[in-house]
């Protein structure tokens, strides 16, 4: 019940529709209710009439034409209500869901990287896709014939008890008998809807990474591989899905079982009143069969209602969760927008790790003057990545400070920070559309001319107007249409536009062979240029550019300065640049 009221809450925008749907709903029950009263005056006064003369005949005659009348009236309104009352209820339902999506979409787009690290990304579309998809079922049935049927079932319960209470109470002791299979099944259902939903999760997010590696499925001869944990996978589902079919097959004819047993208790208590007491004409008997007529479906309606209920009621413990996750990196109220960058970055004390007792860096401290080219280097696992990460404010220090001008990061803008850094990455990030939309991402609303000038910067310009629609090519998913090379100036491109005074390289060239290194090295340098930067490389031609480096090892500096002294002083630097002159030296096959 706490899940559905907050679910429910997500209606209160919509309050109008919704009250325009109840109006509709109460037309269509009160039509219902006028139908089954019709009933009575059309078999008493007009079709089982026994006038004794012609104008009494012809009295019956137009009397019965009358209530027929009425009746296909009643119908063509109560077909109106109904339209009415689908639309608002169906509209209110894709509206929520709407809002739902682009609330998760950015709750998401909000969250820091370490709740990605934990979660599969197939996993998160599926919940953002399929179990929304299956709330959107259960509110549109709760707003829309749940409530239908609620209002049509008080209506008609009304008119059965007006016409003959006992019968009544025989007629609607189904009720209670019905609800015990109902909830049974229902917790059932609902248990094996969930299952369904993990496993809808599962797959999704093998197909996405499967898809996503097919170069190295193929080149390592994995499709049958693939194919039968791919089969293995949706037999698992079918598994599930099946016992979920069995349950709702099962619920069905249980209610119509139960349903028949009531009809014929109520037959033979109809028939003692009427024969044995003269209690009701055939009018009213026909009236209060029609009556329950109307009525059985509405109920009989519910029992699938709560069945679809089970289901939504179980994707929605999966959704919640995910806009209940607090950003770990967030805005404090008092967070205040960082200047221009002036003077310098410092790390003070900086402590963090990934897990809990498992520290990436210890206790790392260090100045970066404005302006100034530091490279980080060191072995892999030493903590390169992670100096760069926290400066971006992809994570918060577990201890420690990380300080710009003067201002702890914590207690600036997230967006004041990142406006002002511009990233190059070794795996470059690109989206499937053209080749303008990914530049103008480092800065929106650019003028077409800066976008130009910033890819000719770039060593770009020449590749992309060569391209079949020029900058508006489509480059494909993760820029696949590209070279490596091609795609890495696109990328340097992008950080040229931005313009941001902190500019950091991480590995930017390490994917590259020379001939494609050597071009991209003099866009680098143009980058570079009046910039303070931030360098991540193995390379020694690019290290060899930085007024200073920094040794990192398993998370702590061991040592710092320039090429030539660090090279002089011997340890773990020298270590790593002759090994880097070995691997240079050896013949390649």
């Amino acid at each position: 019940m706490t899940l559905l009221r907050r679910l429910l809450g997500w209606l209160a925008p919509y309050s109008g529709r919704l009250a325009l749907a109840l109006l509709c709903m109460a037309a269509f029950a009160g039509l219902n209710v006028a139908t089954a009263w019709l009933i009575k005056p059309f078999l008493d006064q007009g079709l089982f009439a026994r006038p004794a003369t012609d104008p009494e005949r012809w009295a019956a005659f137009l009397k019965l034409a009358e209530i027929a009348g009425l009746l296909v009236g009643a119908t063509i309104l109560k077909a109106f209500a109904k339209y009415g009352s689908d639309y608002l209820t169906g509209s209110v339902g894709q509206l929520v869901i709407f809002d739902l999506r682009l609330a998760l979409f950015t709750r998401l787009s909000r969250l820091s990287l370490k709740f990605y690290h934990a979660r599969k990304t197939g996993d998160l579309l599926s919940r953002v896709i399929n179990d929304v998809a299956a709330m959107q079922v259960m509110l549109t049935q709760i707003v829309g014939p749940a409530s239908l049927s609620a209002v049509s079932i008080v209506g008609l319960s009304a008119w059965l008890v007006h016409l003959n209470w006992k019968l009544a109470a025989v007629a609607l002791l189904v009720f209670p008998v019905a609800v015990w299979p109902i909830r049974k099944f229902g917790r059932a259902l609902r248990r094996y809807s969930r299952q369904v939903q993990e496993l809808a999760s599962d797959l999704a997010a093998h197909l996405q990474e499967t898809l996503g590696q097919m170069k190295l499925v193929q080149a390592y001869e994995g499709e049958d591989r693939e194919i039968h944990r791919w089969r293995h996978k949706l037999l698992e589902q079918l598994s599930v899905t099946l016992r979920v079919l069995r349950v709702q097959a099962r619920s069905s004819p249980i209610m119509e079982t139960i349903g028949v047993i009531g009809f014929f208790f109520l037959i033979l208590v109809a028939g003692w009143q009427i024969h044995m007491k003269g209690a009701m004409t055939g009018g009213e008997l026909g009236s209060f069969i029609g009556t329950v007529l109307l009525l059985y479906p509405q109920v009989k309606a519910l029992n699938g209602l709560w069945n679809n209920l089970q289901s939504g009621l179980s994707a929605t413990e999966r959704v919640f969760p995910i806009l209940d996750e607090v950003p770990e990196v967030r805005d404090t109220p008092a967070a205040v927008v960082l200047p221009t960058f002036s003077t310098a970055i410092r790390y003070d004390h900086v402590t963090f790790a990934y897990r809990e007792g498992e520290p990436v860096l210890h206790d790392l401290s260090l100045d970066i003057p404005h302006g100034s080219r530091l490279a980080f280097v060191g072995p892999s696992g030493a903590g390169k990545t992670t100096v760069i990460d926290l400066l971006m404010r992809f994570y918060d220090p577990d201890a420690g400070s990380l300080i710009i001008d003067g201002h702890d990061l914590r207690g600036v803008m997230v967006a004041s920070l990142r406006s002002q850094v511009a990233l190059v990455t070794q795996e470059v990030l690109l989206f499937n559309a053209s080749a303008r939309d990914n530049l103008l991402y480092a800065r929106p609303g650019a003028s077409h001319d800066a976008v130009e000038d910033a890819a000719a910067a770039a060593g770009a310009h020449d590749f992309l107007k060569a391209l079949p629609e020029g900058y508006d090519t489509v480059i494909g998913d993760r820029g696949v249409k590209l070279s490596g090379g091609e795609r890495q100036r696109l990328s340097i491109a992008r950080a040229f536009l931005k313009d941001a005074p902190i500019l950091i390289l991480d590995e930017a060239t390490a994917s590259l062979d020379a001939a494609s290194e050597a071009l991209i090295q003099s866009a680098l340098d143009q980058l570079m240029a009046n910039r303070t930067v931030l360098l991540i490389a193995h390379r020694l031609a690019t290290v060899r550019r930085a007024d200073r480096i920094v040794v990192l090892e398993a998370g702590r500096i061991v040592a710092s300065g320039t090429h030539d002294a660090l090279y002089a002083q011997g340890g773990l630097y020298r270590k790593l640049c002759d090994l880097q002159f070995q691997e240079a030296s050896t013949p390649q096959a």
